[in-house]
């Protein structure tokens, strides 16, 4: 994996025999601004623009060692505020690879005060030192998380759950990826500043994914382009029916004319992402 902050030099890399890229520059840096509300979510749309011929070539990541982590203070402030994020991060695009750092699966802040490294929002690795609620996930090498609060145990759940879901089926790993944000537009209620949504979907199943960055909940209703119906092979009038993996909720119904011309509204929750099988 090479480590490059150049992005006019990421295809030289790849082409002297690099494997992946750390993607920092261009998903990262615009991902870590979105969550921090300080660009808009259909920012995002240039990035996979920006890497197109070399997208499958990426390592994406949210926290590592040189990085502030997502439930410091410095960045969303818990692990739960930064779930959009990461669900973008894990479905974004197709044969890359996802970096998870230790910790980040049960929220761990990195707000001790570590002395080379200071309190700073990251974990150390200059120094000798004890994490908090890293032992408590390994509670004496049994790794079973007994001693985690609820709301850890909680995140990790929802981790094991979306990685689950991404193995099981083909389309979240190396299926097509159709960008559902630039089609939004006049007529339809979708927040470009927080809302960011695509497909995912191969052969044997489809999935939307939809993702509110904003700190209230959002109404949205999204529409999907004929062609795009059209290459998910759902007759006119199928009736469609759209459950998000982590609830097991419905989230709308209806048939494939309607999802085209009018649209499937719904309500997503505040810094929630759903991952809807339909």
């Amino acid at each position: 994996v090479a480590e490059t902050y150049n992005l006019s030099l990421y295809r030289e890399y790849l082409a002297a025999g690099f494997d992946y890229l750390y993607d920092k520059e261009g998903f990262y840096n615009c991902l870590g601004s979105v969550m921090q509300g300080e660009r808009m979510a259909s920012d995002l749309c240039s990035v996979w623009q920006m890497n197109g011929d070399v997208e499958d070539r990426m390592l994406l990541f949210l926290e590592n060692h040189d990085e502030q982590r997502l439930a410091s203070q410095f960045f969303v402030g818990s692990g739960k505020a930064a779930l959009p994020g990461v669900l973008v991060s894990a479905l974004f695009n197709r044969n890359s690879a996802l970096m998870v750092y230790f910790g980040q699966e049960i929220g761990e802040p990195g707000m001790d005060s570590e002395g080379f490294s200071g309190r700073d929002g990251r974990t150390t690795i200059f120094d000798y030192w004890g994490i908090e609620l890293w032992q408590k996930f390994i509670n004496d090498h049994k790794y079973d998380g007994a001693l985690l609060p609820d709301d850890a145990r909680e995140l990790r759940e929802w981790y094991v759950t979306l990685f689950t879901t991404i193995q099981r089926f083909s389309s979240l790993q190396n299926g097509n990826f159709y960008d559902l944000t630039w089609f939004q537009h006049d007529g339809v209620v979708y927040d470009h500043r927080f809302v960011y949504s695509f497909l995912r979907y191969d052969d044997e199943s489809r999935f939307l994914v939809v993702a509110n960055f904003a700190r209230e909940n959002k109404d949205v209703t999204l529409k999907l382009p004929h062609d795009v119906v059209t290459n998910l092979d759902i007759w006119k009038d199928e009736a469609v029916t759209g459950v998000d993996i982590f609830t097991g909720r419905t989230v709308f119904s209806g048939n494939a004319s309607t999802i085209s011309d009018q649209g499937v509204s719904f309500n997503i929750a505040a810094q929630t992402g759903l991952l809807i099988r339909f």
